[in-house]
């Protein structure tokens, strides 16, 4: 289950890469990237806003990774838990 929400997590930090290059060679205000990067963009609001692009960037994409990976963790423990729930009821009713 870790590794998938790894894959998950890391699909969305390159989806985040992509929009944000696109928005930032562009210079056109998608609204994609806001969507995407969310988690990366509320995870920089605990930073200052004058630091670097660099940092700024690295701390966008971790930002990104880490917090869609806790997120695809938890709808994973989910889904498995409404499988398992509707498993057992479904035995149980027999």
């Amino acid at each position: 289950m870790i590794k998938r929400c790894f894959m998950v997590a890391a699909f969305m930090t390159a989806l985040a890469l992509i929009s944000l290059s696109i928005n930032y060679f562009f210079s056109v205000g998608i609204w994609v990237y806001q969507v995407f990067a969310l988690p990366g963009i509320w995870f920089l609001t605990f930073f200052s806003e004058e630091i670097n692009f660099w940092p700024k960037l690295a701390l966008l994409l971790s930002g990104q990774f880490i917090l869609t990976a806790i997120a695809a963790y938890f709808a994973f423990y989910v889904l498995r838990w409404i499988k398992q729930f509707q498993q057992h009821r479904t035995s149980a009713g027999r």
